[in-house]
């Protein structure tokens, strides 16, 4: 009796073992996982891309053009680190703000990429993440009258986390990939509600 307890125990414990990477996974971009503790610098390293010109190295002008638009970090509101810059998702160009909180957790990788780059993007992240979590289609309108449908599609991970893709951004020309943590959500959602006050 003693020994068939003892292999349960173990059984059990191997299977509990086996099962929570998976289960305690979160959403995390080029090894940058959000809710972990991160260094401004680790960001700039991750998200850094080559400078390229039609496949070649680039030239001195160019160079220096992609030097200044890299991945930059800097003293934000509240102790916060924010860093913006040029990097990539999927192969494809994007444009990065990353809020690292007070505690140095990371709390937000919000991509701006181009509408052409939204299908590929999107279909990667399926790869990575599966099904996702809901996908809602609507109605936007711009400025000519003209009507598109918008996707918004989410994965919801552990501790609060999202992973939310929109089609558009504010316009036709551009798709947006927001990796949320609970807290950067709490303060998008605290703007929100001040910014009626003006």
């Amino acid at each position: 009796m003693g020994d068939a307890l003892m292999r349960t125990a173990i059984l059990l414990f191997l299977v509990l073992a086996w099962e929570s990477p998976v289960s305690a996974a979160g959403f995390d971009f080029k090894g940058l996982a959000l809710d972990s503790l991160v260094m401004p610098d680790q960001v700039v390293e991750s998200l850094k891309v080559a400078c390229e010109q039609a496949g070649k190295p680039c030239d001195e002008f160019w160079q220096k053009f992609h030097n200044d638009n890299a991945v930059k970090c800097g003293a934000g509101h509240q102790g916060k680190q924010v860093c913006n810059g040029r990097t990539s998702i999927a192969g494809e160009k994007a444009t990065a703000n990353v809020v690292i909180g007070s505690g140095g957790r990371l709390e937000r990788v919000w991509l701006t990429i181009s509408n052409y780059a939204y299908e590929s993007v999107l279909a990667e992240l399926t790869k990575k993440y599966g099904k996702p979590s809901a996908v809602k289609r609507y109605g936007v309108q711009n400025s000519f009258g003209a009507v598109f449908i918008q996707v918004d599609t989410v994965w919801n991970g552990v501790d609060g986390q999202k992973l939310s893709v929109s089609k558009y951004a504010g316009n036709t020309e551009e798709s947006t990939v927001y990796f949320s943590s609970r807290a950067d959500r709490a303060v998008q959602s605290s703007k929100k509600e001040t910014s009626g006050d003006l």
